[in-house]
This record gives C-alpha cells, structure tokens and sequence, in this order.
C-alpha cells in the first residue's frame, strides 16, 4: 500500500500568491514509501483555496520495451477543496536562482477533477534540478477570474442571457411552420422563428430567398435523428438530456454546424465527464475536428495520467489499437 510523508519548507509571497516549496535532496529517500508530500498552500486569507505539491514514484511505459517500463517520479499540484475553481497556474523549477524547467496552463479545478500532472521526470534527470546546496525548489504561481459578485459594476458580458422555454411547442406540430429532415428520413416539427433566435444559421435560411425558406423543409441529411431531438430540446428548452458519449458527440457536430455555442460547450463538458479508456483517444479526435481545447487539454491529461499511473499494458495497447483505427493510413 502506498504512503505518503509531508515534508519540505513552504515559503510563500501572498501579495503575488507565489509558493516555493523546498526540499533537501537527502529527504527524497521517503519516495522509497510511495509519495512524499508538501505542506497545504493556503492561497488568500482563508481557506477556499488549498492547495498541496505531491511527488509520485511511479512506472512510466518504455517506448522500445513496453512490458519492462521505466522508473519516474511524478510532480503532481493538488486542489484540496470541494468547490469548483478556475485558476491559472505557472509552476518552474529553480536551481541557484534561475529557473531550468517551466510549466503553465489554465484549467478549472473541481471534486472529480481535482489533481493536474505538471512534471514527469527520471530519476536521474531529476539530480539535476537540485541546486549546489542540496536543495530542489519547485516554486508555483496563481491567478484567478475575479468573481462577478466582487464587482460593484458588471460588465454587459458578464450578465447571464435569458434562454426562452419553449417546451409547450417542442416537438408539437402546433404552429409548426417548417420541417426538419434528418438522416434517416424522419420529419421533425419545428418553427422558425425558434430556430432562427437561437441559431444564426437558421436565421440566414429563413431571412433570405433560399430554398429552405421557399419550401418550408430543412433536408439535415448529416444529423440523425437522435442527435436532431436534442439538438431542438437545448433550442427549446435551454437543456441538453443524453450523457452518453457517442450522441453527445453527434450533437456536438450538430451545434457546431448551425453555430450553437452554448450547446456545444455544454456537449464538451458532458464528453469530458465521461472520458474512458475506451473513448479518450476517439475524444481527442473530437476535440481535434471541431477545435474544442478544453475537451483536448482534459483528454491529453486522462491520457497521461492512465498511462503514466496504475493503467495495465493490455488497457494502453486497446488504447493505442483504437487510435489506429481512428487514423488509418
């Protein structure tokens, strides 16, 4: 069973929320145990914002000989709040002053999604970030999205826009003034002025002399008809109902061909909470087509973290079969 040892010396700079955590190189003989520690970074004058380092001992797959592996030590920033949290952070590795290894990114932490892999190092690559006085110093930097609750005047950008029910008429042929055609052929009821509030593709269809305005009839030959509904149910209802992965996906397609954004940000968050060693790759593929890089930052990182912790060799190589298959030659 793995343990894990607290130890270092934090030194903190509250007025840059800036952190450096120092540890003698002779105290890094506790990674033996499993894990190794650093004091909670308490970040502000309370404790909404606790944070802590962690130093993993771990295996990492050889490239040239996946069943040996190889040795590696893995840096890891953990949010300790239940509380979801955006954040930008920068955390750098410091030798005698100067700093050697960088890395930054934005993300939002959250109870399901609280740790972030920021350094996958060797063992002995790692002697060589300790400083000539026997000291590795990982220094950390936030920044934080001011709250809208913390300004006396809102930006207009900052105000929610009110979404409109129209749940009495989804689906209802009544006052329906246009048809939609999807994949399989099946006609769906739908009304324009709906469709063209929320979606300014729409609004080009039935504004000008086109042929689905003459006709009355919008033929989505590429959107099926599952995908359809809950595209429409988001339109008019203002909520999006599957969390299964593959139509989520299908829907997203969908608001990104009729320029739905809410939609397809709300599509995006349901893919990233349901990441799976059997979909992370096909995510990725996602995320690469329809230019989604929160969906592309999170599947990197599930990616990373499965191959980089307890994942077994027969889970990676599916993994790697079904990137394959994905991106045949």
């Amino acid at each position: 069973m793995s343990h894990f040892d607290m130890c270092g010396r934090l030194l903190t700079n509250s007025e840059w929320s800036s952190f450096w955590w120092e540890l003698a190189w002779g105290s890094m003989e506790l990674l033996k145990h499993g894990f190794m520690t650093s004091p909670v970074l308490y970040v502000g004058n309370n404790e909404e914002k606790m944070f802590r380092f962690e130093l993993h001992k771990s295996l990492a797959v050889d490239a040239v000989n996946p069943q040996a592996g190889r040795p590696c030590v893995r840096l890891i920033l953990s949010y300790l709040n239940r509380a979801s949290l955006p954040c930008r952070y920068n955390v750098s590795i410091v030798k005698d002053n100067k700093v050697i290894d960088v890395q930054q990114d934005d993300c939002s932490f959250a109870p399901s999604y609280s740790e972030r892999q920021i350094f996958n190092i060797c063992p002995n690559l790692l002697r060589t970030y300790v400083s000539s006085t026997d000291i590795l110093t990982i220094n950390c930097r936030f920044k934080f999205p001011p709250r809208i609750a913390e300004s006396s005047s809102p930006k207009p950008d900052d105000v929610a826009v009110p979404t409109f029910n129209f749940d009495w008429i989804f689906l209802n042929e009544n006052l329906s003034d246009v048809t939609l055609k999807t994949a399989s052929g099946i006609k769906i009821p739908a009304h324009r002025v709906v469709l063209a509030a929320a979606s300014p593709v729409f609004r080009a269809m039935f504004s000008h002399d086109m042929m689905e305005n003459q006709s009355q009839s919008v033929d989505m030959a590429d959107i099926g008809y599952e995908a359809a509904v809950e595209m429409l149910q988001y339109i008019y209802t203002g909520s999006i109902k599957t969390q299964e992965f593959s139509l989520t996906a299908k829907v997203l397609a969908a608001a990104e061909k009729y320029q739905l954004e809410k939609l397809k940000s709300e599509c995006e968050k349901i893919l990233v909470a349901n990441l799976t060693t059997e979909n992370a790759i096909e995510a990725l593929k996602i995320a690469d087509t329809f230019g989604t890089s929160h969906l592309k930052r999170e599947a990197v990182d599930f990616v990373r973290r499965k191959i980089n912790g307890q994942l077994q060799l027969d889970e990676i190589s599916d993994m790697l079969i079904n990137k394959a298959k994905l991106h045949p030659k």
